[in-house]
């Protein structure tokens, strides 16, 4: 019978041939028994009936039982293969049952079973959908009471050499995937509220997410988010946000090579524009990028810069603080600085978030540090324009930053530049007077330093000295005869 590839695990497939040799090569391994022909008969006969055949959920677990049974027992290379052909086989075809069934034959994880699920996490194409239902049982949300086994799944996975490279390399698609299902419990939970005995979805999916933690030898992290309140934070919608940031904080402690897998993945999800997974990708993305060694390049600065006009604030203030910690790279900030993103984050002093105000604030200040003064001074002359609206911040936060950040601009302007600043200057000088009378003593005294740098720029002597002095009384008057008509 001739064989009817699948593209997707091409791995799977042989020729009737090749499936007879196999069998023929195992035969000293497996045996005679009526059973275990049956296994070898499914590599021999692989088609699309075969496959078809297989979703028999009672078919599963007679094949599941037959392998446990006897897997120990197959030390030859064929005999490995063939059995591993089957698993995958099974996974591919009905994974929910394969994943149910091993659980019931073996709750505390034999050695048997044990190795099962290294053989079915070591195929390409199922091994991610396995441990994803098979985390899918430790949150509760499968039709099966099993949590503790497959918590013992995962832990003995862990102790094992193999189990921790299986592992690392799923860590992490499964961590995003347990994050996306946290953030679809939030949605789900705003709606309508679970039974009285139905669990909560938030507390499942965290457990999920500390036993997949412990798994992958991140058991640090767990405890130092419990002891900042972190497991706490994301069993309530309202501080899931906060949580999640805690999780991803922690996460830029772990191994470089964990680092940079997770870093791989999420900017995956941001290029592609996942849109369900993008809020908190962007939370983990940001807090990564300011790890070292993660090869972090021009593609970063454009994805970043691509997500400014997002619908959601959250992911706006996330994308803006991704920039502000690139633009404490020298050689990042230099390219910044040509670029329409420097036009659209002057937008952002616009945004009606006082927290995209602040952090928009907070680039410009990062990017200003970096640049020598012939690079800045063109960023300069854009930025004042936008200063007499920021004093007049309705908060006192953005009226601070914004004063430190004008102290910075004036000092970045060269011979160039120097006549289009000071025309710029000049208005900006009575939006400072009026905020040295502001309730907030910060901000009072800020501004009187403000307008004192204004006056040493413009050579207003006099006014200079009334500053000095601090004869607040003759401020007035002074700007009065001084300003231009």
């Amino acid at each position: 019978m001739e064989t009817d590839p699948n593209p997707d695990a091409t791995f799977l497939w042989y020729s009737a041939e090749e499936g007879q040799e196999m069998s023929a090569d195992a035969q000293e391994e497996l045996g005679e028994e009526r059973d275990k022909d049956c296994l070898r008969d499914l590599i021999v006969n692989l088609c699309p009936s075969t496959l078809r055949s297989l979703q028999d959920v009672s078919q599963t677990e007679k094949i599941l039982r037959c392998i446990h049974r006897d897997v120990e027992e197959v030390c030859t290379e064929p005999g490995q293969v063939l059995l591993r052909s089957v698993l995958g086989l099974l996974s591919e075809c009905c994974p929910e049952e394969t994943v149910q069934t091993l659980l019931r034959i073996s709750p505390s994880c034999d050695n048997a079973a044990l190795a099962m699920w290294e053989m079915l996490l070591s195929l390409p194409s199922t091994s991610e959908t396995v441990l994803d239902r098979l985390l899918g049982v430790i949150q509760g949300w499968r039709p099966i009471c099993a949590i503790p086994s497959a918590s013992q799944v995962l832990y003995r996975l862990s102790q094992r050499p193999r189990g921790q490279r299986i592992l690392e390399a799923l860590f992490p698609r499964l961590l995003m995937s347990l994050t996306y299902k946290l953030s679809l419990a939030a949605v789900i939970l705003g709606r309508e509220q679970p039974g009285a005995d139905q669990p909560v979805p938030f507390g499942l999916a965290v457990e999920a997410i500390k036993v997949l933690l412990h798994a992958a030898g991140c058991q640090g992290h767990v405890q130092n988010i419990q002891e900042e309140g972190g497991w706490d934070m994301m069993l309530q919608a309202d501080t899931l946000e906060r949580g999640i940031s805690l999780l991803a904080r922690e996460l830029r402690k772990s191994p470089a090579e964990q680092q940079r897998l997770l870093f791989q993945h999420i900017k995956e999800i941001l290029t592609h524009r996942r849109e369900w997974q993008t809020n908190f990708a962007m939370t983990f993305y940001t807090e990564l990028l300011g790890c070292q060694g993660l090869g972090k390049d021009w593609s970063d600065l454009r994805l970043l810069h691509s997500y400014l006009s997002h619908g959601t604030q959250t992911v706006r203030l996330r994308a803006l603080q991704g920039l502000v910690a690139l633009a404490g790279d020298p050689q990042m900030a230099r390219e910044m600085r040509g670029s329409s993103l420097v036009e659209n984050i002057l937008a952002c002093l616009k945004d009606p978030s006082r927290d995209i105000r602040m952090e928009a604030l907070l680039f410009f200040c990062t990017m200003m540090g970096q640049l020598k003064r012939k690079e800045a001074s063109p960023v300069a002359l854009m930025l004042v324009e936008k200063f007499p609206a920021l004093f007049g911040d309705e908060s006192s936060q953005v009226q601070e930053l914004s004063l430190s950040l004008f102290e910075d601009t004036m000092k970045a302007v060269v011979s160039r530049d120097k006549a289009e600043m000071k025309e710029a200057t000049r208005r900006v000088v009575l939006s400072l007077f009026l905020h040295m009378n502001a309730e907030s003593r910060s901000v009072a005294e800020a501004s009187g330093k403000g307008l004192l740098i204004c006056a040493k720029f413009l050579g207003w002597r006099k006014l200079k000295r009334v500053l000095k002095k601090q004869k607040t009384w003759l401020i007035g008057e002074t700007l009065v005869r001084t300003t231009p008509s």
